[in-house]
């Protein structure tokens, strides 16, 4: 277990993450939580985006009978295309 120091940062307390323990990454977001006297911090899980709506879609395209999965894997590689032009702008 390592030992770290308490700062103030602006208003706010911040804590010092040993070298040993820091992340790789600088740009992730992480979540904090406090249960009792303990403060956790970790990575924020990823965002699905619109996983569920992808996902109904298989639904409808299997209702049509024969239209079978070749034509379900096509539609789901436009609709991620669609969506990752939308996130680029």
């Amino acid at each position: 277990m390592a030992s770290t120091k308490l700062f103030k940062n602006g208003n706010s307390q911040a804590v010092r993450i040993p070298a040993d323990l820091a992340y790789s990454r600088w740009d992730i977001e992480l979540v904090t939580e406090r249960q009792g006297d303990e403060l956790r911090i970790r990575p924020a899980r990823r965002r699905m985006g619109d996983v569920l709506g992808v996902f109904a879609q298989f639904s409808h395209i299997f209702a049509g009978g024969n239209s079978g999965p070749g034509k379900a894997c096509a539609c789901l590689r436009r609709r991620v295309r669609h969506d990752n032009a939308l996130r680029r702008g």
